[in-house]
């Protein structure tokens, strides 16, 4: 447990010279400039998911350019322990991307209606603001475990995907928001009554807790596969 600890703070520590001033500055501009032009919070959990997908990456980049593979099996490190531990590493990052993207977002959207800046658009269907997140959580599944087979040099292609992603979104929720009809049908596909609603909501989680489950499961039986 101590060596795991260590391993998600050494993983912390890859990423924290990134984020500076300057990074977190030009972040928070996207991400407010993403959700005044949606007119909602909503997109706060895709492009908190992005941010976590591509900071995520980084401790694959330095562990490959650093060559820290073969220096935690010096340690005594267990593959297996090297894959959970980036596998929290990664949850306990996305959870912070999403809550700074939500108060960005909160503030730019709130604070642009403040001023008079942004008038209502109608908002994002909840079909919408539901598939985004989990479209991309789901991409962030196949990432860690294409990273865990293969370097992060052959594997770049991968973080070009988030970033389309949320590019893609913010078109398909303007063209929601401006076709009330689309969005009433995908919105009525959803459970109505609280129970549907919770029972819904548990059905999306125990998939995404599957997928990651096998995610991981994967990641381990390629990494233990790989010699440095």
């Amino acid at each position: 447990m101590n060596k795991l600890r260590a391993f998600i703070r050494l993983d912390f520590s890859t990423v924290k010279p990134y984020l500076n001033i300057k990074t977190l500055l030009i972040l928070g501009v996207f991400t407010i400039f993403v959700s005044v032009l949606n007119g909602t919070v909503s997109m706060f959990l895709g492009t908190g998911f992005m941010l976590g997908m591509i900071f995520g990456a980084n401790p694959f980049a330095i562990g490959e350019k650093c060559s820290l593979d073969a220096l935690y099996i010096t340690l005594g490190i267990s593959k297996r322990t090297v894959v959970l531990g980036r596998y929290l590493f990664v949850l306990l990052f996305d959870i912070a991307s999403i809550l700074f993207a939500f108060v960005l977002s909160a503030f730019g959207v709130f604070g642009a209606k403040a001023l008079g800046i942004l008038q209502d658009s109608g908002g994002t269907s909840v079909a919408a603001t539901i598939l985004i997140p989990v479209v991309l959580l789901l991409m962030q599944m196949f990432q860690l475990s294409r990273l865990f087979k293969t370097s992060y040099s052959k594997a770049k292609f991968v973080f070009v995907l988030p970033i389309l992603m949320v590019t893609a979104s913010m078109s398909f929720i303007r063209i929601l928001a401006n076709n009330t009809a689309t969005a009433a049908r995908l919105s009525s596909a959803l459970p109505e009554s609280f129970a549907g609603k919770v029972l819904f909501g548990a059905v999306i989680a125990a998939m995404l807790a599957l997928a990651a489950l096998c995610s991981y499961r994967r990641s381990i039986a390629i990494y233990k596969k790989r010699d440095f």
